[in-house]
C-alpha cells in the first residue's frame, strides 16, 4: 500500500477545516458543571456564551459557592498552541486526533466513528499538573462537539485525584461546550483524563485551566 502523500494529507485538513466552518454556522452552547467527588454533574443549554456570573450560580448549585472573578484570575491553561508549561511544569498529551490546528486560537479535533468495535480504546488526552493548589479547585474544559445524528456522545471525564467520574452528553446538534467541574487534590501531582466515546461525530478541543476554588460563606454577586 503506497504511503499518503503530504498533498494528499493537506488536502484532508483542508476539508477537515471546511466543515469546521460549517459546524460554526449553526453553533449553540452548553454548561455542564459536576463534582468529581460526588459523581453529580448538571447540563444547561444557551442560546449564547456562558458568562462568569452564571458560571459561579450554577457551580454554587452543588453546595461549592465561589466568587466569579476566579474566571479572570490566574490559573494554569493548557491549548493547543501552548500544550507545555515549565514552571510550574504541566502539559498534555492527545492520541488519535484527526487534526492539529495552531492558527485562530488552535484546536485539536477527533472524528470518531458511529460504532466502535469490540473492545476497540477510545481516543483520549492526558492531563499532568506538578503542583495542584490545597483545597477545593476548578478544571474548566472548553471544547465544541457534535454527536452523530439521532445519537447522544459520551465524553468521560476522570481524574487521579478523585473517585468519581462523569459522562458529559454530546448532542446531535454542534455546540460550545463549558465544562466546570470541582475537585479537591491533595497538593502535589495532579492528573486528569478525557476519553471520547462513539456516538461523537467531531470534537475539537479548545482549553483547559485549572485553578483553585476556595468556598465562600456567602455568595457575591
Amino acid at each position: 500500500m503506497d504511503a499518503p502523500q503530504p498533498n494528499d494529507a493537506a488536502a484532508a485538513a483542508r476539508r477537515l477545516q471546511q466543515r469546521v466552518h460549517e459546524l460554526e454556522e449553526t453553533q449553540r452552547w452548553v454548561h455542564h458543571v459536576g463534582d468529581l467527588d460526588s459523581g453529580e454533574l448538571s447540563t444547561t443549554r444557551l442560546d449564547r456564551p456562558v458568562s462568569a456570573l452564571s458560571r459561579a450560580e450554577r457551580i454554587s448549585q452543588l453546595g461549592r459557592r465561589i466568587d466569579p472573578s476566579i474566571f479572570g484570575g490566574p490559573a494554569y491553561r493548557l491549548t493547543p498552541r501552548q500544550p507545555y508549561q515549565a514552571a510550574p511544569e504541566a502539559w498534555f498529551r492527545a492520541s488519535g486526533p484527526s487534526l492539529y490546528a495552531t492558527d485562530s486560537g488552535g484546536f485539536i479535533m477527533w472524528t470518531t466513528p458511529r460504532d466502535m468495535g469490540p473492545g476497540a480504546d477510545p481516543d483520549s488526552m492526558h492531563f499532568f499538573f506538578a503542583e495542584s493548589p490545597v483545597g477545593r479547585s476548578l478544571v474548566s474544559i472548553s471544547l465544541s462537539a457534535v454527536a452523530w445524528p439521532d445519537n447522544v456522545g459520551q465524553l468521560l471525564v476522570a481524574s487521579a485525584a478523585a473517585a468519581a467520574t462523569l459522562r458529559i452528553p454530546i448532542e446531535d446538534a454542534f455546540a460550545n461546550h463549558t465544562i466546570d467541574l470541582v475537585v479537591t487534590p491533595q497538593g502535589g501531582q495532579m492528573e486528569a483524563f478525557l476519553f471520547i466515546f462513539a456516538g461523537i461525530q467531531h470534537l475539537l478541543f479548545r482549553s483547559l485551566d485549572f485553578r483553585p476554588a476556595p468556598v465562600l460563606d456567602r455568595f457575591v454577586r
